[in-house]
């Protein structure tokens, strides 16, 4: 059993060699972007990519654990003969991914998935597109890699299986335990993040984040989520797609600024908050006695929607004026959302200070991925707090993040542009607070954790009032998707996707006032842009809300569904039945085919990105 379990941890480490050694090589031969990266960036890639390498090792290890448990009863030399065919199919396969990336990536600039796949079946376009010496020299080093390897392999991986090994009847138990628990590096770990991209990124620089990505991870991921890529709407001819989704967003003109020149910013992003919560939208009493007052002294949007369902959307809407997509999440493809617009840039090009506060895993979602990025001076988690605050299921409580955030603020010396996401409203509603309202339900739970989010934000207002940077800062309050609890809401339908904005703080220069005209996430960028006075041609789908010639409507996307609100007029669309199986204020038929064409038209421009 004791050599059995050696070559196990042999052979993992074998592989986890092989990926540093992968990392190794593609910073050298892509010298020209290596060479601006600092020694701890260096070391960064190798320690931040170490859980990808963990899980494709693990991954590596799934068969040969099968095969050594499974012929432990029989002579030894069948199991090292079953290892060898495996490991030798599969070590060329990794070495060839890991010189096609590094050879491609010069010419593309971004993390090759399963484009690698694409060319072990088509060698001939490998070599047509490479220049013959390169060609032949990626050929020897490909050649000489393996052989290394190889030898390493038979001389110091596999030879603990010698022919004094006897059969084993009772490792079969042993082998199996070992596989089990191999399923946490597959995972990244038994947080409640899964291992995604976005867990090797870990600096501004692109290249070094791209340094840590395992490329073998990569492409299996890459091949899980083909059928997200592949998805494609198609109801008419492109072009008149593009005419009829045109009429969505009509010329735009000079909307009336109202935000105090160079004023700062403070995005406060509430976790599942839906205005069914605030009685002064239309909601229930007493959950949100905070917001219910801020609704009396700011700009209030009473009819503004979430994009999507999951954080992860609204995040992409919120900061990148992008809408959510029925079927995936752009967010999960790091290539795509690279060289997506991002709300802060213009501001940090300005010579603000931008951050984002989140109170738990940056991994989350893949946030890490999208977050990380030139635009963000600082991220801050969970890993900022004390270990005795990180006290909830998903991170460090509301209050404490608020608290941390508004100290900050006072140390900070130029205009800023601060963002930050609440998680205590998250199931399973674990908060830091005696109950308000009754516990037996889940509805009654949910109450509480809203209510205590509600209060946290409360304070954080209160206090920043007392702060000289108030009268030169506008607040905006969202949140990043709606609610099903209280109510059970079906995910589906407007009430789920219907949530606040508030707009205050000393920066506005408006009275109050409720703004109705109807609008969603995707609508802040191009709106707050407008407001100071930078350019939002790159959003697409983003519409400056305060422009009086602007259209009156949201979309917001579910499993397979979007939906299209307006003045008078309700849609929801149900991908699986080809129909509408919403359709309300009797809208006409041209409206119904815009309402595709704009489905059409967004899974077009996501497929190309």
């Amino acid at each position: 059993m004791k050599a059995r379990l050696l070559f196990i941890v042999k052979y993992f480490l074998f592989w986890i060699l092989i990926f540093f050694f992968q990392k190794l090589s593609f910073m050298i031969f892509n010298y020209p972007e290596s060479i601006h990266l600092s020694i701890s960036e260096w070391f960064g890639v190798f320690w931040h990519g170490l859980r990808l390498d963990m899980s494709a090792a693990a991954y590596l290890l799934a068969v040969p654990l099968l095969l050594i448990s499974f012929l432990s009863f029989f002579p030894i030399r069948y199991t090292r003969v079953s290892l060898n065919i495996y490991s030798y199919i599969f070590l060329f396969i990794v070495l060839y991914l890991g010189v096609v990336d590094m050879e491609l990536y010069s010419y593309w600039g971004v993390k090759l998935d399963i484009a690698p796949l694409v060319y072990l079946k088509t060698p001939k376009e490998a070599v047509e597109s490479t220049p013959v010496l390169e060609f032949i020299l990626l050929f020897l080093f490909l050649a000489l890699v393996y052989y290394l390897f190889a030898r390493l392999y038979r001389r110091r991986i596999v030879s603990s299986l010698n022919d004094k090994v006897k059969p084993s009847k009772v490792f079969i138990i042993a082998g199996l335990f070992v596989l089990a628990f191999s399923f946490i590096p597959i995972r990244g770990g038994v947080g409640i993040a899964p291992l995604n991209l976005g867990s090797a990124y870990f600096s501004s620089n692109r290249f070094a984040n791209h340094s840590a990505i395992n490329v073998p991870w990569n492409c299996i991921y890459s091949l899980v989520e083909k059928k997200s890529l592949d998805a494609s709407f198609t109801f008419m001819d492109d072009s008149i797609a593009n005419e009829e989704f045109s009429s969505f967003y009509p010329p735009t003109s000079d909307s009336m600024p109202f935000i105090k020149p160079g004023s700062n910013v403070i995005l406060i992003i509430l976790e599942s908050f839906s205005d069914k919560l605030i009685s002064e939208l239309g909601g229930e009493e007493g959950i949100t006695p905070q917001i219910n007052k801020m609704c009396n002294n700011s700009l209030v949007f009473t009819n503004f929607f979430a994009t999507g369902d999951r954080s992860e959307k609204g995040m992409i809407g919120i900061f990148s004026g992008y809408p959510a997509q029925p079927t995936t999440s752009i967010i999960e493809f790091p290539s795509k959302t690279q060289n997506m617009p991002f709300l802060t840039r213009p501001f940090h090009e300005k010579g603000y200070y931008t951050s984002f506060y989140y109170g738990g895993d940056l991994n989350f979602a893949n946030f890490r991925s999208y977050f990380t990025n030139p635009w963000m001076d600082r991220v801050v988690t969970k890993s900022d707090f004390p270990q005795k605050l990180d006290t909830q299921k998903w991170g460090v409580p509301d209050e404490f993040l608020f608290a941390k955030m508004i100290n900050d603020i006072d140390t900070i010396q130029k205009p800023f542009f601060l963002s930050c996401f609440s998680l205590s409203s998250h199931e399973p509603y674990d908060i830091p607070m005696e109950p308000v309202f009754p516990t037996s339900t889940r509805n009654d739970l949910s109450k509480n954790a809203f209510y205590y989010t509600d209060s946290c934000l409360g304070k954080f207002i209160s206090d920043a009032r007392q702060k000289p940077w108030w009268d030169n800062t506008l607040i905006i309050i969202i949140a990043d998707h709606g609610s099903r609890y209280p109510g059970n809401t079906p995910n589906h339908v407007k009430e789920k996707f219907r949530i606040p904005m508030i707009w205050t703080g000393g920066a506005v220069t408006l009275p109050p006032l409720r703004i109705e005209k109807y609008a969603s996430q995707t609508d802040i960028a191009h709106t707050v842009l407008s407001q100071f006075g930078f350019p939002a041609s790159e959003y697409k789908f983003s519409k400056d809300i305060f422009d009086p010639g602007s259209k009156s409507f949201a979309t917001y996307f579910f499993n397979n569904g979007f939906g299209l609100m307006s003045d008078s007029i309700q849609l929801v669309y149900d991908n699986n039945i080809n129909d509408f199986i919403i359709n309300t204020g009797n809208p006409d038929e041209k409206l119904m085919s815009a309402s595709k064409a704009y489905l059409q038209v967004l899974s077009r421009d996501f497929s190309q990105r």
